[in-house]
């Protein structure tokens, strides 16, 4: 999601109904370093990548109550035990699909008309305006508000730790997080930052506060990766370890706590990656602006009435 950056992530579309909040569970770990820009001599530039975050273990029960809280329909505990919600992983194979093309995580939705505040901490003002902007995007297909406010409580709070990349926590989630600690955080965003560039990242990180997660982690669709130049590249540009790879990029999520279709490489919500990173040439484009699917299937979850 930077003009200058290597692979950038889409998420997959994760909120919704009744299935799955305790998923991410065992997939928080942060990579070693802040990303950084990656190429191929001749090679067109990659988009940073985005790193999914997730709340720790011991704090999934609070969470989920949270969630149940705020919308019914995130109780899942009709669907699975705690334990069994402990242990879902994202490598098991693809289940049905309807016709839509996305996925999203049970469990983490917002409550339908719901004002979402949104609280910078520190940033150059222009910067945050033009986040905000870009942020609303989204209410022309969801009944969600966001809402800048100066001080005080926000569901969301941005900060702009360069070190740090980019980054947003899914949901319903952002509740459980101490309200002194950002939610979500943009690490390459300047004042002079191409539109492009805001559009991609912006929606993006908004899209995983609204529940989505990422595209090329749906149960949907297999991606043939090419393992190792992947995780080659990842160490040598990001500083990830292959276990990080595994988590951030092989593996999927459940098909039994997803909701999901096919995939979607339109989606704001996907990686970009080169022809290198899979056995059969498939290649995903920088992505900057929302598809249909996302436009069709978010307003779905959150319908305007």
């Amino acid at each position: 999601m930077h003009e200058t950056g290597k692979l950038s992530r889409r998420t997959l579309l994760g909120i919704a109904g009744t299935a799955g909040i305790m998923t991410m569970a065992t997939f928080a770990e942060e990579p070693d370093q802040a990303p950084q820009p990656a190429k191929k001599d001749g090679e067109e530039n990659y988009p940073e990548v985005c790193l999914e975050h997730a709340l720790p273990p011991e704090r999934l029960q609070e969470a989920f109550e949270r969630a149940k809280k705020e919308d019914p329909k995130n109780d899942v505990s009709d669907a699975f035990t705690s334990d069994n919600l402990m242990r879902a992983g994202r490598i098991l194979p693809a289940g049905t699909r309807s016709t839509q093309r996305a996925g999203v995580l049970y469990g983490k939705r917002w409550g339908q008309n719901r004002k979402l505040r949104v609280r910078f901490l520190g940033g150059d003002t222009t910067v945050q305006d033009k986040v905000i902007k870009y942020a609303k995007m989204w209410e022309d297909f969801v009944n969600i508000k966001f809402v800048k406010v100066p001080t005080g409580q926000a569901e969301i709070r941005i900060a702009f730790d360069p070190n740090a990349g980019s980054w947003s926590y899914l949901g319903t989630d952002n509740l459980s997080i101490p309200p002194n600690r950002p939610t979500m955080n943009f690490g390459w965003l300047k004042p002079d930052s191409s539109p492009e560039t805001y559009s991609s990242v912006v929606l993006h990180e908004f899209g995983h506060a609204l529940g989505m997660i990422h595209e090329h982690q749906s149960p949907g669709g297999v991606i043939s990766w090419n393992r190792q130049v992947v995780i080659n590249e990842m160490w040598e540009t990001n500083g990830w370890n292959a276990r990080q790879v595994e988590q951030q990029i092989f593996a999927r999520y459940n098909s039994n706590i997803t909701q999901f279709t096919t995939l979607d490489k339109t989606s704001i919500m996907m990686y970009a990656f080169p022809k290198r990173w899979t056995t059969n040439g498939f290649e995903t484009p920088w992505n900057k602006v929302l598809s249909k699917a996302d436009k069709d299937f978010m307003s779905a979850q959150y319908p305007k009435v």
